[in-house]
């Protein structure tokens, strides 16, 4: 069947007389609405007007927002956004005439659909319903600008905003200066790296008095750093065990990295009696949300408000990754008196699924945010303690005041990375036309654009990754330096199709590189760079686990970074492997690499806004090239995405 037929068999064939057909056939050309969103509504709509409702709902649900305000669904009915493909059969001129004929109809349908919403709300249960369902779809809330919301996140929204309200409003723990003061000392001046920056230092004081902590900061800035002190002092002030502890993150991979982090931070303390008990933390538990609640196959959990987690302590990193329904089973399951610590990057890409919760917490914060007296007792309490950059705190009335620290200095990223990234999240679009345009043989760090199609540039970045390859496994033992090789170079796509996507681009290199390492053979090949498709816990891998095929001992082996070393595996254990020379933006969340090559799709997308181009930019260490049309780019940064929800509206108005 091709896709236009698909299409036809999703849409069905009611409603057409209502301009509902060429509504949706927008919406899907257009990339909003995919063929599953297309045929729910044709199941679960009762009326037309129900079925409008839902076909619009469902667009920014699919983006990850948990509401929708009225106009913004409006918007929907003007027909601006770019077809991002034209499958075979479609006469695009008759589909685009028919479109622009039906808008005006459809415009006035919403409008008359809204206003009957805000005089009788009870009727909108009658227009979409789930088959034997005691409750609505959807859910409607009469601000100056209503809002619509599937049912689902709404009631995970009301649990979300009850809990997390009830801990900012909860008072902060009495600690006496001078007991605060002692365990700081003992904490900071034993920190193997030195003096921590002073928002670094103040996000450990502060977790000292609030048993819920925000800390948020861009790669590089040190937020592993921070978990590893704030740790070490509550263990001393809660009288903590490693079993008290868990350390979380939404996926394995960024677990993992978070575990290992922390083991690698404590193992550099110098021994005494106190560090010692300190170095017991490297043991504590955890894993994914999910299998702390104890997901079930039902999308249940076993922890929740009728059992509660254990732990006395509980950390997520990645925490912007975390979508609203998990995060309302996360909050609903801890103990009461149980501290949290929520650590993440609000400008990364938010989850895949409904909320920005990270986000919505902190909103346009800058540093720290403090009370007076609170600002004083921090003060006090780091009186005498070595930091970098000193400076008296500035009382705040953010409403996270005394539960919120943003870190902003990066220790990594090279400046001309870290200052362009910073204009992406003012939304500035100019710097993107402004690149200098330089060859993949340029080492210079920095931005920069390459020039024509991928073809032009891929042998080159082939041919790097073979000398890379060669020059490593010629170095020593294949355990040595695994990581390096692995973090060295990666292509990053927005898309998974077409040209410049990462299936086309991961094909496009492993051809090259077979020819490269004169490979052949099918299968693997030494040197190839392979990707873990998702989680396999009988082999303790995980989703988005990037290894590479070595020879050991004459025979092939895939080797996976593990703390220096590696873990090794026959390839006919994991035969579900790819090839990982290209990745999405979205599955290289969390990682960071030396050099990046940033392949913009050949069409605009709604799928290419702010926080993808944030997030790609600042996977670099060293080197970013960008590959295809700038202007794409350009428009990305001008695309910030609107994800509108409860606690964001009643946190700040």
């Amino acid at each position: 069947m091709d896709s236009l037929s698909r299409f036809d068999s999703a849409f069905g064939t009611a409603d057409a007389s209502l301009g509902l057909r060429s509504l949706c056939l927008h919406l899907w050309l257009s990339g909003r609405l995919g063929l599953p969103e297309i045929r729910r509504s044709r199941l679960l709509a009762t009326t037309g007007r129900g079925r409008l409702l839902l076909l619009l709902l469902s667009v920014p649900y699919r983006a990850g927002a948990p509401r929708a305000r009225s106009s913004s669904l409006e918007d929907l009915l003007k027909g601006r956004e770019p077809w991002t493909f034209a499958p075979d059969g479609l006469d695009e001129d008759r589909e685009r005439s028919h479109l622009a004929g039906v808008l005006p109809g459809l415009q006035t349908a919403w409008r008359s659909l809204v206003e009957d919403a805000r005089r009788n709300p009870s009727e909108i249960e009658g227009w979409c319903k789930v088959p034997g369902a005691t409750h609505g779809l959807v859910e409607f809330e009469d601000l100056p600008d209503p809002e619509w919301s599937f049912q689902r996140p709404a009631a995970a929204e009301r649990i979300l905003e009850e809990a997390l309200l009830a801990r900012i409003r909860a008072p902060l723990r009495d600690v006496p200066e001078a007991r605060g003061r002692e365990i700081l000392e003992q904490v900071l001046r034993e920190n193997p790296i030195g003096a921590l920056h002073r928002l670094q230092a103040r996000a450990v004081a502060l977790s000292l008095r609030a048993p819920f902590l925000v800390v948020s900061g861009g790669p590089g800035t040190g937020k592993t750093t921070v978990v590893v002190q704030i740790l070490r002092a509550l263990r001393r002030l809660l009288e903590l065990e490693p079993q008290d502890i868990a350390l979380c993150a939404p996926t394995g991979r960024a677990q993992a990295r978070l575990v290992e982090s922390v083991r690698a931070s404590l193992a550099r303390l110098r021994p005494s009696l106190e560090t010692d008990a300190d170095l017991a933390l490297a043991q504590c538990g955890g894993g994914t949300l999910h299998s702390l609640l104890g997901a079930r196959g039902d999308g249940t959990f076993r922890h929740g408000p009728d059992s509660r987690l254990p732990q006395k302590l509980v950390v997520v990193d990645e925490s912007s990754m975390v979508d609203l329904q998990l995060f309302a089973a996360l909050v609903q399951a801890l103990r009461p008196g149980c501290a949290l610590v929520l650590v993440g990057d609000r400008n990364q890409l938010p989850s895949v699924e409904a909320g920005a919760v990270l986000s919505d917490l902190v909103g346009d914060a800058t540093e720290d945010a403090l009370t007076p007296e609170c600002a004083g007792w921090t003060e006090s309490v780091l009186k005498g303690v070595a930091v970098e950059d000193p400076s008296v705190a500035a009382p705040s009335g953010h409403p996270l005041a005394d539960r919120l620290v943003v870190l902003e200095k990066s220790y990594r990223s090279v400046p001309a990375i870290g200052a362009m990234s910073e204009r992406i999240l003012r939304g500035e679009d100019s710097w993107v036309r402004d690149l200098r345009i330089c060859g993949l043989d340029d080492d210079r760090t920095g931005l920069s654009r390459l020039t024509g199609r991928s073809a032009d540039w891929l042998q080159g970045w082939a041919g790097g990754l073979a000398t890379e390859f060669a020059a490593w496994s010629n170095s020593g033992t294949p355990d040595s330096g695994i990581r390096s090789i692995l973090e060295s170079r990666r292509i990053l796509c927005v898309v998974h199709g077409g040209e410049s996507g990462r299936e086309a681009l991961c094909r496009e290199v492993d051809l090259r590189l077979r020819k490269e390492f004169d490979a052949r053979a099918a299968g693997h090949y030494p040197g190839r760079q392979l990707l873990v498709p998702h989680n396999r816990a009988d082999l303790g891998l995980r989703n988005g686990d990037i290894g590479v095929a070595v020879m050991v001992d004459g025979n092939l082996r895939i080797g996976f970074p593990q703390g220096e070393g590696a873990r090794w595996f026959e390839p006919s254990l994991v035969p579900e492997l790819e090839p990982a020379w290209a990745l999405t933006v979205h599955k290289a969340q969390g990682s960071e690499f030396d050099q990046v090559v940033l392949s913009l799709p050949e069409f605009d997308t709604v799928l290419l806004d702010r926080p993808i181009a944030y997030t790609a930019i600042t996977r670099a260490r060293r080197i970013l090239r960008i590959s295809g049309d700038v202007d794409l780019l350009a428009r990305a940064c001008l695309r910030a995405p609107d994800r509108p929800s409860r606690l964001r509206r009643i946190l700040f108005g």
